[in-house]
């Protein structure tokens, strides 16, 4: 059977807000999650880089960005070469590298640790799974793990730009992040423990109507059977009769 396909910001749309549609994601194949994930950290990573494009070009080039040259031990003339040169050069240019340069540099370190983190988050799946009785393979609890990281990730990206832009700081945003994952993935192996139980009820159900439909069935036909053997016996008996009449 074909799998329907579900267009990504659907996906993302049922991530956040219908953990009970993780079921559908788990019996997905992993690429097709590892599709989802590469592409809004692409999208991610276009709007952190905005915010970090917009900061550098109001900062510009100050003593902060000339001394960590000098720490890692830059000359002093390739530093006052290197200020000429930005104050020199257009600035449209300017952003422009520096907006393909931040995409580039967050969408490889993000893709590393997501993938890395949703293998970790793959593997709790897996235990509370058991926990809860239930056997899933890997590759379902790493589809799991992909969807659960929606909401944390975009939590995330608006944390760095209000962190970027008006020095907002949150102490303890990455428990928070691991916290809100956990609750995804507990969230939605719940739901599905939850359905499956259902299931088997309403199996349960459907078994002992067919087992009473046999049983009535069983119950007619001996019925029939019954009745066919009576009217055999009357038969019989119509046919003696005239033979004891005439003797």
């Amino acid at each position: 059977m074909e799998q329907v396909k579900i267009p990504f910001f659907t996906r993302m749309k049922r991530a956040i807000f219908n953990p009970e549609e993780y079921s559908t994601f788990m019996l997905e194949k992993s690429g097709e999650s590892i599709k989802y994930l590469l592409k809004f950290l692409i999208i991610f990573a276009i709007i952190v880089s905005i915010a970090y494009t917009y900061n550098f070009y109001q900062k510009g080039i100050g003593e902060t960005e000339l001394n960590l040259l000098r720490d890692y031990g830059f000359e002093e003339s390739y530093i006052e070469q290197f200020q000429k040169t930005y104050e020199e050069i257009n600035d449209t240019y300017l952003i422009i590298i520096m907006f393909i340069v931040n995409i580039i540099s967050l969408y490889v370190a993000y893709t590393i640790s997501n993938l890395l983190s949703t293998c970790i988050f793959g593997v709790f799946g897996l235990i509370i799974a058991r926990i809860c009785g239930m056997k899933i393979k890997f590759s379902q609890s790493f589809n799991l793990a992909v969807y659960a990281i929606t909401l944390p990730s975009i939590l995330l990206a608006i944390y760095m730009i209000a962190n970027l832009l008006f020095g907002i700081t949150v102490k303890y945003f990455a428990v928070a992040y691991d916290a809100i994952t956990y609750i995804y993935i507990i969230t939605s192996i719940l739901m599905l423990r939850t359905d499956l139980i259902k299931q088997k009820i309403e199996l349960a159900k459907i078994m002992k109507e067919q087992e009473k439909v046999r049983e009535e069935m069983k119950e007619h036909d001996q019925e029939q059977k019954e009745k066919e053997e009576e009217k055999e016996e009357d038969n019989s008996k119509e046919e003696g009769e005239p033979e004891g009449n005439k003797a």
